[in-house]
């Protein structure tokens, strides 16, 4: 038991958090770069002239759902590790 070694919660060191980021990049294909337009208005990070530059809007609608799946993937395999001891 003593020389069990510690596992580490490093998102980039977990399966779960690229899965997860691959899904997000694979929902862009089925509107996810909508939805993540739709938050976007809804945060009012697009207002005056940071939303006139449109390579900037759409860098972040398509960065979304690639940053949460990948959050997400991380969270969810964080909780499968926790619980499965």
């Amino acid at each position: 038991m003593m020389n069990e070694m510690k596992k580490s919660y490093n998102p980039f060191k977990m399966w779960g958090s690229y899965l997860g980021g691959t899904i997000g990049g694979i929902s862009l294909l089925f509107g996810g770069a909508v939805i993540s337009a739709i938050f976007l208005a809804i945060l009012g990070l697009c207002k005056g002239e940071f939303c006139a530059d449109s390579s900037v809007t759409g860098l972040l609608t398509l960065f979304l759902p690639i940053l949460f799946g990948f959050l997400i993937g991380w969270w969810i395999h964080s909780l499968v590790r926790r619980f499965r001891r």
